[in-house]
């Protein structure tokens, strides 16, 4: 009984982990995605200020302003993590935009 008990205790733990690592990675996502509808809906706000559309462009125009900030913290804290310890050197950035091309 105790060894069940202790089974479907890690079974529960694990799978605790496993949702929270996949809201995780829905959160890049959800920046990338609001970035990009800034864009999108940027020039529509413009054009259509006389149109009744304008609000619901404006609208998401302006809901997705948190994703520009989110999405510069986010990266840096990435880039923070992975070189945080490591000294600069010429080569590392080199390698580094290599990669990025």
């Amino acid at each position: 009984m105790k060894h069940q008990m202790t089974k479907g205790l890690i079974h529960f733990a694990q799978c605790i982990k496993t949702a929270a690592a996949a809201r995780a990675n829905h959160c890049p996502r959800l920046l990338y995605f609001g970035v990009i509808l800034i864009h999108a809906t940027s020039y529509a706000t413009v054009q259509f200020e006389e149109s009744r559309y304008f609000f619901f462009y404006n609208f998401l125009n302006i809901f997705m302003k948190f994703a520009v900030p989110a999405f510069l913290a986010l990266n840096a804290f990435v880039l923070f993590y992975n070189y945080g310890g490591r000294r600069v050197t010429l080569q590392m950035t080199a390698t580094f935009y290599k990669r990025r091309r």
